[in-house]
């Protein structure tokens, strides 16, 4: 039995009927062998490799009263045919076709009595191709967890790790209210002893903090700075989805002639394609848009870990006011540099640890209020959309007689926060993954192909600076 941290138990308290917390990713390919395997053989094989993804059989169990976070137990009456499915694409199977059935997939929540996750089969594609669509709750991995998930199903943590024994798996019997409740109570001493630790270690962040401002100004974002957009409405129920895919190489050459990082690009790219969006619709604010950017927290030496959460989380200005991309390109990179380092003052880890400290059912009732109120509509906006960029897996072996062409994937909104981007790396493609509310963005492969306008517009700039 695992207790999970208040950071995991966030996505579960934040879950409505309208406001889901999974994630996607989606592979995109094509089979290998002389024959396509059966869909049972894909179950028993997914059924197998669980054994190398710890998290994938548990089941969360809420503790009485609210007394502390929940517990993850290995669920007694786990059922693989209650988490592969198998759907077809309508015809003709092509990339819109494609994000439809995931927008579908996408828009409601997982069961919580089981395990927190689906995998969907998607066949009827174009050209032969097959996608497998997996949905995993946030609260049993974040980005770097799925990262290291997929890398074990597709073979490469081989490359770099010995192989080392499998315990086989024991389901265990779902825990009693007693136990549930004892063990909750002996936890919260055990938070009450580590209280002290946190509280100085904050007071030296913010220490850290006061001694960086002394030395001149540090511009960051506001917790009101946010404008209002289209994005920033209660969330309905459905999802639309869009995809788009770059050459991972052209990012490179956006950095080296520009100046920056492959995720300053990122974000300039994202910058130029809201600014076109929303300009068009009469609806581009004065003040610059303000992402929230997950940022991978400190993980423990040579873990790669498959189950939780670390991320810690930036908040950036991407300078949709500025016009000129090469001016947009430089203040946004400004703003990110500011933000990270806003972010290394406080420390990766230190404020997401008081989240264990906030009793559950007040995280509940804040959200369910803020969802019947529709107090996002109405109050201070912190942020307008989410950005993640995630290095993915480094290497792509075949799986189950399957060769990986395409891997990307797809973030929760929250209530308020209708848009969510997400771009992954994989071999040598860049794709970003788009998630809205569908009344929020009705129109999402608009703002799709305003990624790639943008990402041509810095591309040529860069050859010419570069020249």
């Amino acid at each position: 039995m695992l207790r999970l941290s208040g950071q995991d138990a966030y996505f579960l308290y934040q879950e409505t009927q309208t406001t889901p917390m999974h994630t996607l990713k989606i592979l995109v390919g094509r089979p290998t062998g002389e024959r396509v395997p059966t869909f049972s053989e894909i179950k028993q094989a997914i059924s197998a490799s669980l054994d190398n993804m710890p998290g994938f059989r548990r089941r969360i169990v809420g503790v009485p009263f609210g007394l502390h976070h929940p517990v993850a137990i290995e669920d007694p009456e786990f059922d693989i045919d209650l988490h592969v499915h198998r759907l077809a694409a309508p015809a003709p199977g092509g990339a819109s076709e494609l994000d439809e059935v995931i927008a579908q997939i996408s828009s409601y929540p997982l069961d919580r009595s089981r395990p927190l996750w689906d995998l969907w089969m998607i066949e009827g594609l174009a050209n032969g191709r097959v996608a497998y669509v997996a949905k995993v709750h946030h609260a049993i991995a974040d980005g770097q967890a799925s990262v290291n998930q997929l890398e074990r199903i597709l073979g490469s943590a081989r490359r770099e790790l010995p192989d080392a024994p499998v315990k086989q798996w024991q389901p265990e019997s779902v825990p009693s209210m007693g136990r549930l409740i004892a063990d909750a109570l002996r936890d919260q001493l055990g938070d009450i002893r580590r209280l002290p630790g946190l509280i100085g270690k904050t007071l030296q962040s913010l220490h850290r903090v006061y001694l960086r401002i002394r030395t001149g100004p540090l511009d960051i974002t506001l917790p009101s700075d946010a404008p209002v957009t289209p994005f920033n409405r209660s969330l309905c129920g459905q999802r639309d989805f869009a995809s788009v895919h770059f050459a991972l190489a052209d990012f490179k050459a956006i950095k080296a002639g520009l100046g920056g990082t492959v995720n300053d690009a990122v974000l300039a790219v994202v910058a130029g394609a809201l600014r076109d969006y929303l300009l068009a619709r009469q609806q581009l604010p004065a003040k610059p848009l303000v992402a929230s950017i997950p940022a991978a927290g400190i993980e423990d030496d040579g873990a790669r870990r498959t189950f939780g959460n670390r991320a810690s989380g930036i908040m950036v200005y991407l300078r949709t006011d500025l016009a000129d991309p090469l001016q947009r390109y430089a203040a946004t990179r400004e703003a990110m540099s500011a933000s990270k380092e806003l972010l290394e003052l406080l420390g990766r880890n230190t404020f997401h640890s008081w989240a264990s400290y906030v009793p559950p059912l007040l995280y509940t009732l804040a959200q369910r209020l803020k969802v019947h109120f529709r107090i996002a509509e109405r109050g201070a906006r912190t942020m307008n959309l989410i950005v993640s960029n995630v290095p993915g897996p480094r290497y792509g072996e075949p799986m189950m007689d399957f060769e990986v062409e395409e891997l990307y994937s797809g973030g929760p909104l929250l209530e308020g926060v209708a848009l969510n981007i997400t771009v992954w790396s994989f071999r040598d493609q860049l794709s970003f993954g788009l998630v809205a509310c569908r009344k929020a963005v009705p129109d999402l492969h608009d703002l799709a192909q305003g990624l790639v306008m943008q990402h041509n517009v810095l591309l040529q700039l860069a050859e010419r600076h570069g020249a």
